[in-house]
């Protein structure tokens, strides 16, 4: 069990490192010469170089035992983390945010791969749930801590207290996470030919509905809550912290069942996730029902990713050329889901528009469910 959280440090430091300069925009703005947006382009970049870069690392070095890979890259993302705390050059910052999101695509996915090694297989959902928890407790605990940082001190010391975390976790890999069985003896074309499923890519753009549509919409709760609804900006972590919760809670309950019950579960939490859109859509005035609906889509969205890493080891195992290309999946959900609804707002249209989009992911991730096989 104590590796399994080593692991989930891993990934609490990806998500802090992913999403910690949304709360310290306008500083780092200043500090660079550049246009807020510009700063803004910074988190695009990272997760476009998990989409992209992690799955190319993850094919160059395919014959790497799994503990030497997750120890490489995960220098490989201290020294882009600190590069990126030290320069004050904008193109550097860039290709620093590069190196940092190929390696920590790679990160998550050997994390997993590893996780999977020291379990029964009926037990890895429930293995993928403590790991994955990593993210969100970024989100939850990372992004405020570095904020509250970043605005008494410096932006640079946020950056580099990521460092210090993914040297932290590095340590602890190097002495506690046992050597994992090489991959040396699997064939790198044997290994892509498992990418030709057309069962593996459904449960991809699963994945990728999914997480569009949760981003889509958290990733605009600010404005939803203040200006569409009746919260006031003083309620606003209050909010945040209740949605964070039942993120935890559902991720820990769908990793509990998701190896019995995986087809299931995805069912229910993406049926789950409309319902709550609908009641933000028809009630956005009434708080009590607001509150319902946070908690409904706290339970589901991001919480069903343990189901979604079940459903894909059950196609193609948990090795980490696989995890690599789910990860990337569901990285490439986040930036399109926050597209569609930027893309709403700047064609005029309300903010409660990207509710609705956020039904219409939901709608196709239910038919790529619905309509397949268990």
């Amino acid at each position: 069990m104590k590796k399994l959280w080593i692991l989930t440090l891993v990934l609490f430091t990806t998500m802090t490192s992913e999403l910690f300069i949304s709360g310290l925009m306008s500083a780092m703005a200043k500090s660079f010469n550049v246009s807020v947006s510009q700063i803004g382009m910074l988190i695009t970049y990272y997760a476009l170089s998990m989409v992209i870069v992690g799955p190319l690392f993850t094919i160059l070095f395919i014959r790497v035992t799994p503990k030497t890979l997750l120890v490489g890259v995960s220098v490989i993302f201290l020294i882009g983390q600190t590069i990126g705390g030290i320069t004050t050059n904008y193109p550097i910052m860039v290709i620093s945010r590069i190196l940092s999101g190929g390696a920590s695509s790679v990160a998550i996915a050997v994390s997993l791969n590893i996780a999977f090694s020291q379990v029964p297989k009926e037990k890895q959902g429930a293995a993928s749930s403590i790991v994955l928890s990593g993210l969100m407790l970024g989100s939850i605990i990372g992004l405020p801590l570095t904020t509250f940082i970043g605005h008494q001190f410096n932006w640079q010391l946020s950056y580099l207290l990521i460092s210090i975390f993914i040297f932290i976790s590095l340590i602890l890999v190097l002495l506690f996470i046992p050597k994992v069985p090489s991959e040396n003896d699997i064939n790198l074309e044997d290994e892509l030919k498992l990418l030709k499923s057309k069962k593996l890519w459904l449960a991809y753009l699963t994945a990728f509905l999914i997480i569009g549509a949760t981003f889509g919409i958290s990733s605009y709760f600010e404005p939803l809550f203040t200006k569409a609804s009746v919260f006031t900006i003083d309620q606003l972590p209050i909010l945040l912290g209740v949605y964070g919760v039942m993120t935890l809670i559902g991720n820990f309950l769908v990793g509990k069942y998701g190896d019995k019950y995986t087809f299931k579960l995805l069912k229910i939490g993406i049926i789950q996730m409309i319902v709550a859109f609908a009641l933000f859509i028809i009630f956005i005035d009434n708080p009590l029902i607001v509150i319902i609906a946070i908690i409904l889509f706290g339970l589901s969205g991001i919480s069903l990713n343990p189901a979604t890493v079940v459903r894909v080891t059950k196609i193609a195992g948990g090795n980490t050329i696989v995890m690599t290309f789910l990860n990337s999946m569901i990285t490439f959900g986040i930036v399109i889901g926050t597209f569609i609804g930027n893309m709403s707002l700047i064609m005029g249209l309300p903010i409660t528009s990207v509710l609705y989009s956020g039904v219409i992911l939901c709608l196709l991730a239910l038919l790529t469910v619905t309509y397949t096989r268990e």
